[in-house]
């Protein structure tokens, strides 16, 4: 049995490729739905384009992936300034922002899904190899440097592991506080950002637009367009994940890069979580010292365009045991325990 932490993209991108493998799992999840802070709540945009080429290897997978498999995937396309170009962007057609004042690299094959669907979409394809624990706020119990147990909020509430269970962090943020209590040295830290929504008053249905120099984008979801103007702030463990109210200074921003952001538009607005280590890029993989247990977390706001193809990964560790090639390896825990 393989026993996931965490309902989000991560854990049931896990489960599916575990049941894909015919490996019974048991997700433990504390609230009371899927996906409820980063991966319900993100905006479900898919680029390929990463300057990192470990992320880009396995965002580019889990594109194919998505234009394969995804029914919901909107191959609307992407158009993104960069911060830097690499090589990868070489030969890729330019085009011009909605707003007319410059241009930007035009990925066609790039776009969004909606996260709930995928997540919906990723329970329904694995359950016939596990399911869902809801209300399971868990604690990882150790005897004699061994991970024996699973404890819920009461003392009645505990799982017993087997000598061939498997245990998977995959809860974003709550990876924070078990690597905390295993002395682990990750790094994690879990950063706020504040999504707007506005009226689609134009009906507007092009391409993502994202640059990154003002950290600014947007993109259209049906009736509705949703921005972000990037800032990222950094959240303290257990902090309400709603935000307040509305930021001028982000509303500012939006109207000045985009035109169809218009103030009198807004409609509503909403906090994602984004956990990463100090290097960016995700953890996945085997535990530096408990021989039962794994990190699926990190993915700081990447959850919908890497976690599929970094759970074919995982479960290919987790069932066969095999060694690492040089782009998983490059996402191994242990890399944070080096001194």
């Amino acid at each position: 049995m393989v026993y996931i932490i965490g309902a989000g993209v991560a854990g049931l991108s896990l489960a599916r490729a575990l049941g894909r493998a015919g490996v019974a799992w048991c997700i433990l999840e504390k609230e009371a739905e899927i996906g409820l802070y980063a991966s319900g709540k993100n905006a479900g945009i898919i680029r390929s384009y990463e300057t990192d080429p470990v992320i880009r290897h396995y965002a580019e997978l889990t594109l194919a992936a998505y234009r394969q498999d995804e029914p919901g995937y909107d191959e609307c396309g992407l158009i993104i300034k960069p911060w830097e170009i690499d090589y990868n962007l070489a030969g890729t057609p330019q085009r011009r922002f909605s707003h007319g004042r410059d241009s930007g690299f035009y990925l066609a094959q790039n776009g969004c899904v909606s996260a709930q669907g995928v997540l919906a979409r990723l329970l329904r394809e694995a359950s016939a190899f596990g399911q869902v624990r809801f209300g399971f706020e868990t604690q990882l119990n150790l005897h004699d440097g061994h991970l024996v147990s699973l404890q819920g909020a009461t003392p009645s509430e505990i799982i017993a592991l087997a000598p061939a269970d498997q245990v998977v962090v995959a809860n974003g943020e709550g990876a924070i506080q078990h690597a905390a209590a295993l002395g682990r040295s990750l790094g994690l830290i879990a950063h706020r950002r504040n999504l707007y929504e506005y009226a689609n008053v134009t009906g507007y249905t092009g391409p993502v637009e994202w640059n990154e120099e003002t950290s600014c984008y947007f993109r259209a979801d049906g009736d509705k367009l949703v921005a972000t103007a990037g800032e990222q702030i950094p959240q303290a463990s257990g902090q309400d994940t709603e935000p307040s109210g509305v930021n001028p200074s982000h509303l500012a921003a939006l109207s000045r890069e985009y035109p169809l952001l218009a103030e009198r538009h807004l409609t509503g607005w909403r906090t994602c979580l984004r956990v990463m280590p100090a290097d960016n890029r995700p953890y996945c993989g085997a535990d530096a010292f408990l021989n039962n247990l794994w990190w699926f977390a990190g993915l700081g706001g990447r959850g919908m365009s890497l976690a599929p193809a970094l759970a074919e990964e995982l479960a290919r560790q987790l069932t066969s045991k095999s060694g690492a090639d040089a782009y998983s390896s490059a996402l191994a825990p242990a890399r944070a325990e080096v001194i």
